[in-house]
């Protein structure tokens, strides 16, 4: 006969990672609930989260002079999503050309009001700024898969990313979609705007960009 122990301990176990599985999901995935568009902002406002100049710590004398390279004060933080293909692909892979970054989900109505504007302006600006449409792709409310069938329903052409491990929302602590930030060539950040964009305001903001790069 098994000795009890054998019989119970494992099972005690499982429930113990089971119930840890569950509340970190409901961790991670509470911030990125369908709730949070009822707080959404409904009008163009500007972040106030753009990072201050720091002041710079001399260096250690060294035996070799090496090149002296100056520092982005206000480099828009870098983070790394997959494309369609499963690709690896970072914001830091465009620097040269001015990139918009719009976080959004399919299940978020506020994101959906706006994107057929992002495709336009895609469709229009795509030769002169790089688009990073960064999916919130938890696995469960979102999929690679559900993502891409949504998309193709919809018609969108622009470029879509995945951000399966959370880097890019966590890189610019993302509480509420949607949220669209704006990067110069340099990879500094220009500005970032909360909350769904009318077509006009969001025709305004990438003029601004250009005159800005240009």
């Amino acid at each position: 006969m098994k000795n009890w122990k054998s019989l119970v301990l494992p099972g005690i176990f499982l429930v113990i990672i089971l119930a840890g599985a569950v509340f970190a999901y409901t961790e991670l995935t509470k911030n990125f609930a369908p709730e949070n568009e009822m707080v959404l902002p409904s009008d163009f406002t500007a972040m106030q989260n753009i990072p201050e100049e720091v002041e710079s710590v001399p260096a250690e004398p060294k035996e070799q002079e090496q090149p002296e390279t100056e520092a982005n004060p206000n480099a828009a933080p870098d983070f790394t999503v997959i494309d369609g293909e499963g690709n690896e692909v970072k914001l830091s892979d465009f620097i040269g050309k001015p990139v918009i970054v719009n976080f959004w989900a399919t299940w978020c109505g506020p994101c959906q009001v706006e994107m057929p504007y992002f495709n336009t302006a895609w469709e229009e600006y795509g030769d002169r700024i790089e688009f990073m449409m960064v999916n919130l792709t938890d696995g469960f409310q979102d999929t690679v898969e559900g993502v891409k069938e949504f998309i193709e329903d919809a018609g969108y052409t622009f470029p879509v990313y995945y951000d399966t491990e959370y880097s890019g929302a966590q890189a610019y602590g993302v509480h509420s979609i949607p949220m669209t930030i704006m990067v110069d060539p340099e990879g500094g950040l220009y500005y970032g705007l909360l909350g769904t964009l009318s077509e006009e305001k969001l025709q305004s903001a990438i003029l601004s960009l250009l005159d800005m790069t240009e």
